[in-house]
């Protein structure tokens, strides 16, 4: 029976060889493993918080009466190192409820520059468009129906 390989008081047991490479400890991988764990775990915490931010703007817009300068207050916290382009939308839509209107087109306009294959830009560039500016409207109304297929430009 082979005797098993280890070091005893110190000393290395009979036929054992001195050149086994010594086994790497794996401290520099477990450090970034830590580094990298905490890292996520800190954008997953922030992006928790941006949504959260984000639905309690969308319940206090459907609340009644709604609350529309708080919500665009919520819907601005919630943009900071968020991916979502939907807190535009919901900032020009507060915006035009708050009777800022001027603002709320340029801040739909300027999404529908950076996402013209958004739907819910150029539906809502359409119905707020339509009273004063048919043009624009009828505009918005050809978009839909070139991202739908032929659909939704009523």
């Amino acid at each position: 029976m082979p005797r098993p390989v280890a070091i005893r008081r110190g000393r290395r047991m009979r036929d054992v060889s001195s050149h086994v490479a010594p086994r790497p400890t794996g401290m520099p991988v477990r450090v970034l493993v830590l580094v990298v764990a905490a890292v996520i775990a800190c954008w997953l915490a922030y992006g928790q918080r941006n949504a959260r931010l984000q639905a309690d703007g969308l319940a206090l817009v459907s609340a009644q009466p709604p609350q529309f300068q708080k919500a665009r207050d919520l819907f601005t916290q919630a943009s900071a190192f968020s991916f979502s382009r939907d807190r535009e939308v919901f900032i020009a839509t507060t915006d035009w409820y708050l009777g800022h209107r001027a603002k709320a087109l340029a801040e739909l306009r300027a999404f529908l520059r950076d996402e013209p294959d958004r739907r819910i830009g150029w539906v809502l560039l359409r119905q707020w468009a339509g009273p004063t500016d048919p043009a624009v409207a009828a505009e918005a109304a050809a978009r839909i129906r070139a991202i739908t297929g032929g659909f939704g430009g009523g």
